[in-house]
């Protein structure tokens, strides 16, 4: 290449830069935060679809605040789960000419929770009647919460529970339904085959726990995972 190709060459680059850049304007703050509001309510409509009730509040951003333009357009991204807390931040960020934007919002989500429609004595079992389901912000709780009385009915209650509280997974446990002395079915599996025979149980347990029980054939004692009230389950 001679030099005077090497000028032109050189020209022409600089003459697309200035092109380049003319057409990358600006990217305004208000143009960023109505873009960033525009993502975030196509996120909250899923949650919306599924029943919730959503609020939310997008932060301001600097007057001021002028960006080069994205060339492959401004990539936005929510840093917390909508569900684990109402303060949340979008990241705006651009990869060419790189640069990032964090801007507050607030998201409320607001679904159904149950509650105690009268005081629950501690270790007393929960009563349909005692539960009631009430709007709350889900997203306000770390502790969980139901949306259904069925999963709560029939529980045991750890402690205390005062008229209105929302019921939370930490309030409660499962009932017991064998105690010690019972007698139980203990059904015993070894592949296709299965057989039951009858046992007494040395201690009581809730589903899924393991309990020791005697066999009342052989009064041999054995572990057994409790399956529901009054059978027993042991592989062989």
């Amino acid at each position: 290449m001679t030099l005077k190709q090497t000028i032109k060459a050189t020209i022409l680059n600089i003459i697309a830069q200035i092109m380049l850049i003319s057409l990358c304007t600006a990217a305004t703050s208000q143009d960023i935060r109505s873009e960033a509001e525009s993502f975030l309510l196509s996120e909250i409509a899923s949650y919306e679809d599924k029943g919730f009730r959503v609020e939310h509040e997008i932060g301001k951003l600097s007057p001021s605040l002028n960006l080069a333009k994205c060339a492959e357009g401004i990539r936005y991204e929510l840093k917390r789960h909508i569900f684990r807390s109402a303060n949340n931040t979008i990241e705006a960020s651009c990869s060419s000419p790189r640069w990032q934007v964090f801007i507050p919002a607030t998201v409320e989500v607001y679904g159904a929770a149950v509650a105690a429609a009268t005081s629950v004595r501690k270790n007393s079992a929960i009563q349909s009647s005692d539960l009631l389901v009430v709007e709350r912000q889900i997203n306000a709780n770390r502790y969980g919460s139901y949306s259904e009385t069925r999963q709560v009915a029939g529980m045991i209650a750890k402690r205390t529970i005062r008229q209105g509280s929302i019921i939370k997974p930490s309030h409660l446990k499962p009932p017991m339904v064998v105690s010690r002395g019972d007698e139980v079915m203990i059904q015993a599996k070894s592949g296709p085959i299965a057989i039951q025979m009858k046992g007494e149980a040395l201690s009581a347990g809730v589903i899924g726990e393991q309990i020791s029980v005697k066999n009342l054939s052989s009064n041999r004692v054995i572990r057994a995972q409790v399956v529901e009230k009054g059978r027993v389950s042991v592989l062989l």
